[in-house]
């Protein structure tokens, strides 16, 4: 056969394979002449690993795929604009399909697929999920992923019959309203992304219906309300990046959650109730929220926790000395990028022995608590890099920590970041404060000293103080009054705890109390009322100490008038007497 003979008979068949339809509704001319291969043929511009798998991808603009193998059980389409109806209709082994990046707006191209398993439909125009076609023709399906599509209602048919369903993916998609009864038939489901939609709720029916649910992503959608999580088997909820504005008591407590992420919500309150009963629980994402205070308790239910972020509260101001307490396999504590804390209270660190890491970047602080001592010798990691430090007094006991003990995995603490500006080693901290005298409060007057006063005179309780810097007092009554200098302050410039700020601020204002300058309480008209003990509390940046004093009435005015009392008694009954002998005598006279 000559060449021009040869062409002429390729070029024959290959027009009449191009115009002969092999089936109805074939629609236009497909890529690769339509025709169906046969044996373990791989249409041009896929890759296959036949007999089994075969990946297209449309790199030509090509509108439509070319047909696959019959006997192939993965088919990946990505890039093609469209899927004809009867494009799958003879592969009835399929049990992976993938369908990225087209223009289908439907899931009607999908025919009768028995034995399919995985759907990948991403990057598509889907509208919906076909109102039950998908449990029809694909009874199998355990995973369905059409995440990043344009469905806007999840409908209360659209899953119906998927009850072998483990992992359902709508990510990304604008979805405003959904089905309460959604999930009604999805009794295998495990795992359920809907994050990045329009969702303003999150509806206690779908957790009702989907017992069997571990994982559930709301997060980045318009949720506002949360209801209290139901279900044995959940294990992580993620409901971050929403609208969340109140937290109910009992979130989880129905539930054994291990990781729950709160965070970039707008709720300000946190409270213990709203944690109680969470036994599970190993990771709590609480940061990018406008809460302000920390109070205590508020995780002390959950002994298993592991992970605490409070990282990115612009608003923190405080945290109490009591809100880690229960959280002893605590690992690690994320407090950075916090400008507005001002004070983690003494003992907070308290009660943390497993601690790893503990994060106080970028934070508020200028003085830090007691209890990080505690840290130290359970080796944890302290991060302080953008944390400026006083490095006066409040610190005399830092030095030492930084000089004798492994801080090797310590940031931001060689040099450390002064308020003063300064940058200093441990070793020139040391220094600086040693040469600054700091002496915490000590008591020059012996405690439980009696004071006695007359009835409604004055009496002065004296509270006898030596410290450096210098010191304030307050006094505090058997009724739990306060009272303070109202005079002018020499720590108008100081840092003063919280606890402290809130008892000055409940200070007495009874004319008849007046602490002195020198620190003595000065105590006006004193009456029986007045009777007992009070307490002389002394602080400075260094410490604090306190003494007793007993203040007392005299009892000399009573022993006079107990001795005028016995004299006129006696007088009286000497009287008594004289003038019944006298009666007596009359009487004797008389009768004779």
């Amino acid at each position: 056969m000559t060449g021009r003979q040869w062409w002429w008979w390729w070029s024959l068949c290959t027009l009449v394979a191009a115009v002969v339809p092999e089936g109805e509704n074939v629609g236009p001319v497909l890529h690769d002449a339509g025709r169906t291969p046969t044996g373990h043929h791989c249409p041009e511009s896929c890759s296959c690993l036949l007999p089994e798998e075969v990946v297209c991808l449309a790199t030509g603009g090509e509108q439509y795929p070319p047909r696959p193998p019959n006997d192939i059980t993965k088919l990946v389409l990505r890039g093609y604009e469209f899927v004809p109806t009867h494009f799958l209709a003879n592969l009835k082994s399929l049990r992976h399909l993938e369908v990225s990046g087209s223009q289908i707006n439907s899931l009607a191209f999908l025919p009768l697929l028995p034995e399919l398993e995985v759907l990948l439909v991403t990057y598509n125009r889907l509208r919906f999920l076909g109102d039950g076609h998908l449990g029809k023709n694909t009874p199998a399906l355990t995973h369905l992923d059409a995440s990043h599509n344009e469905l806007m209602l999840l409908n209360r048919n659209d899953l119906e019959g998927l009850n072998q369903l483990r992992v359902l993916n709508l990510h990304n998609n604008p979805i405003s309203e959904a089905s309460t009864e959604a999930l009604k038939d999805l009794t295998s489901l495990t795992h359920l992304d809907i994050s990045k939609s329009k969702l303003t709720k999150l509806h206690s029916h779908w957790l009702a219906n989907a017992q069997k649910l571990q994982y559930l992503n709301v997060s980045n959608a318009n949720v506002s309300d949360i209801p209290r999580i139901q279900g044995e088997n959940i294990r992580v909820l993620d409901v971050s990046h929403n609208f969340l504005t109140f937290l109910p008591d009992g979130l989880i407590m129905a539930t054994c959650l291990q990781s729950l992420f709160l965070h970039h919500n707008p709720f300000q309150t946190v409270n213990e109730r709203t944690f109680q009963g969470a036994k599970c629980l190993l990771q709590l994402y609480l940061s990018h929220t406008p809460v302000v205070n920390i109070d205590e308790f508020i995780f002390s239910e959950m002994p298993q926790l592991l992970e605490l972020h409070l990282e990115h509260n612009e608003d923190l101001l405080r945290i109490e000395h009591g809100a880690f307490t229960g959280l002893h396999k605590l690992q690690h504590l994320n407090l950075a990028e916090t400008p507005n804390l001002k004070e983690i209270e003494e003992v907070a660190f308290a009660g943390l022995p497993d601690l790893i890491s503990l994060d106080l970047r970028k934070s508020g602080l200028t003085v830090l608590p007691l209890s990080l001592t505690n840290l130290v010798k359970h080796n944890t990691s302290v991060f302080l890099a953008g944390t400026q430090l006083r490095c006066d007094c409040y610190h005399s006991w830092l030095p030492n920590l930084l000089t004798t003990t492994d801080i090797s995995s310590w940031n931001g603490v060689e040099p450390l970041a002064c308020s003063d500006g300064q940058f200093r080693s441990a070793a020139r901290l040391a220094a600086h404060i040693n040469a600054l005298g700091c002496e915490k409060p000590t008591a020059v007057t012996h405690s439980g000293d009696r004071v006695v006063a007359n009835s409604r005179q004055s009496a002065l309780l004296e509270c006898n103080i030596t410290a450096h810097p210098p010191h304030t007092i307050l006094w505090l009554s058997k009724e739990q009054n306060v009272f303070r200098y109202n005079g002018t302050s020499n720590n108008h410039d100081e840092w003063i705890s919280h606890h402290i700020q809130q008892i000055e601020g409940s200070a007495s204002q009874d004319p008849r109390f007046e602490v002195l300058a020198s620190g003595h309480l000065l105590v006006r008209d004193v009456i029986h009322s007045d009777v007992g003990w009070y307490k002389c509390f002394a602080y400075n940046s260094v410490g604090n100490t306190s003494l007793l004093v007993f203040l007392a009435l005299s009892d000399a005015p009573l022993r006079t008038l107990y001795n005028e009392s016995l004299l006129f008694g006696f007088a009286c009954a000497t009287l008594f007497l004289l003038i019944t002998l006298f009666i007596q005598l009359l009487n004797y006279l008389m009768d004779r």
